[in-house]
């Protein structure tokens, strides 16, 4: 990990998230023991992954004093109280807006949510975000980018682009089939 720490970060970042998203795509294809609503749980996995994987080879490579660095900008806070409450917010409303148009419209966006309660899935998604963007972000951008700029701009946008993408095609593989 300390010769290494950019690809030991991307392995333990796939390997810990995609644990996590597995049984939740096995227990949607009807795969037993995994249609287990208890093997939900396990999405918090891919939720920590890469924050947990940027940790760990932080805690081998820099030891305490770079785990510190790492997590300390979750602390500071760069914007205005305005600002911080529009970025939490907005996802939540477009969300909403989303689903009336869709549904005003007669479009099938996405798969059916399992209840119609456009309040309790407008929390959810806004608790969903609060709780796993910021874990995904240690990883990308508070481990992977800095170390990635030492090469350029560029090129660390494009690894970190290509490999986030593939880091969700767990999300692509039709997790609501009926078989």
């Amino acid at each position: 990990m300390k010769r290494r720490p950019i690809l030991s970060f991307y392995i333990l970042a796939f390997a810990i998230s995609w644990l996590g998203w597995f049984p939740a795509v096995a227990g949607s294809r009807g795969i037993a023991p995994f249609d287990n609503s208890a093997f939900q749980l396990l999405l918090t996995l891919s939720a920590v992954g890469p924050a947990l994987a940027a940790i760990i080879v932080t805690a081998v490579s820099d030891g305490k004093v770079g785990v510190n660095l790492l997590l300390k900008p979750l602390l500071q806070w760069r914007v205005g109280a305005i600002w911080l409450i529009l970025s939490i917010v907005t996802p939540a409303l477009l969300f909403v807006v989303a689903k009336l148009v869709t549904s005003a419209l007669g479009l099938a966006a996405a798969p059916p949510s399992q209840g119609d309660n456009l309040v309790a899935v407008a929390l959810s998604v806004l608790v969903l975000s609060l709780v796993s963007n910021p874990w995904e972000e240690i990883g990308w951008r508070g481990f992977a980018l800095p170390r990635l700029q030492s090469h350029n701009a560029l090129f660390a946008t494009l690894v970190i682009g290509v490999l986030w993408g593939l880091w969700h095609v767990p999300f692509f593989l039709d997790w609501q089939s009926d078989g």
